[in-house]
């Protein structure tokens, strides 16, 4: 089971809380792993005693110097407890005691859990010059014919099926730099339910950039990523589609568990750093929908792409796994394209 965390809030508010939070369970793991500590030196000097005491047994107390009051003390613990069956009661009491302190540490270690590495360690950015090139022209809704100059026709040519031409129905694309934002003419979006299609830029993708796309549901987003992954059928590319269904999750488990030793506990380490805990992939249930996009993300490294397409890719994660997600992100050195409607995330990806 997922456990999100609820902020109240905006981002700056949430993120305040959430550090609080992060030092507050750092708190708590440091006085567990204190008791931990404390609980196991406890049991080492009990452990010694019992020794002791057994030497002192041994001897009947005929041989033990009267100002060895360690000895002596021991003497009296040996015929205090059950030496002979074992170890003493107190002895086993600090071993449930040692185990619950060892369970403790664990559950609150498993969100701060970090492996050592480099979750890109394999990736190279391509050595094309440019991976993808459309447009100018417009991209409509529904097409999905591969994207070239006669696709992309000039928005006031009627198409041959005789529907009209884009002129004053289409959603527009404006670009700067890596931010890319759609909209409806004049960002009058209540006209959003006449548009046919989105008109384009001249739009280049190299093999380092990060684009970041937002804008309003229904102007054209998903038809912009569609026509950019037809126009990069011969790049080797990761894409994670917004929504994920039951199937994506056993195919992903399948994979993972099939995985020789070594690329299964690369993955489980990259999650890690994805701010989940990967024990629990290894348990065989279908992960959550975040838990899933995370575990796409990181088998789908192994194939080595040179660009990475995600769609909406912080729908169901928590402010933690968000960050994280941004931070190992903005390190990809190929190609990304991210879709979000979260325009602090685009910023840290694209930055």
């Amino acid at each position: 089971m997922t456990v999100a965390n609820v902020y109240q809030g905006g981002y700056t508010q949430a993120n305040a809380q959430r550090r609080a939070n992060d030092e507050r369970d750092a708190g708590l793991l440091r006085s567990a792993r204190r008791e931990h500590e404390r609980l196991c030196g406890a049991q080492a000097e009990r452990f010694r005693q019992v020794q002791h005491a057994n030497a002192a047994r041994d001897n009947g107390g005929r041989r033990i110097d009267p100002k060895d009051h360690d000895a002596r003390g021991a003497l009296h613990l040996a015929k205090a407890t059950s030496l002979d069956s074992g170890a003493s009661r107190a002895y086993a009491q600090l071993n449930g005691r040692i185990a619950a302190a060892e369970r403790k540490a664990a559950s609150l270690s498993v969100a701060a859990k970090r492996y050592d590495g480099d979750i890109w360690m394999d990736a190279a950015p391509s050595h094309r010059a440019e991976l993808i090139r459309i447009g100018p022209g417009v991209v409509r809704f529904g097409d999905t014919t591969p994207i070239d100059d006669e696709a992309l026709a000039d928005d006031r040519t009627p198409r041959p099926d005789g529907s009209p031409d884009c002129a004053g129905e289409c959603s527009h694309l404006h670009v700067d730099g890596g931010l890319w934002r759609v909209s409806a003419e004049g960002d009058d979006h209540d006209r959003a339910g006449g548009i046919v299609g989105v008109r384009i830029p001249l739009l280049s993708v190299g093999p380092r950039d990060h684009i970041g796309l937002t804008g309003p549901n229904g102007l054209g987003k998903s038809t912009i990523i569609g026509a950019l992954l037809r126009a990069a059928a011969d790049v080797r590319t990761l894409s994670i589609a917004q929504n994920t269904t039951s199937d994506d999750a056993r195919r992903a488990m399948t994979r993972l568990t099939g995985l020789p030793a070594e690329q299964r506990a690369r993955v489980l380490s990259s999650v890690a750093q994805l701010n989940a805990d990967p024990d629990k992939l290894l348990t065989g249930e279908n992960p959550s929908p975040g838990e899933l996009r995370k575990l796409l993300l990181c088998l789908g490294l192994l194939d080595r792409p040179e660009l990475i397409v995600m769609d909406e890719p912080t729908n169901h994660l928590d402010l933690g796994s968000k960050e994280a997600l941004a931070r190992v992100l903005a390190d990809y050195p190929g190609a990304l394209i991210v879709v979000s409607h979260e325009r602090w995330f685009i910023e840290r990806v694209v930055s």
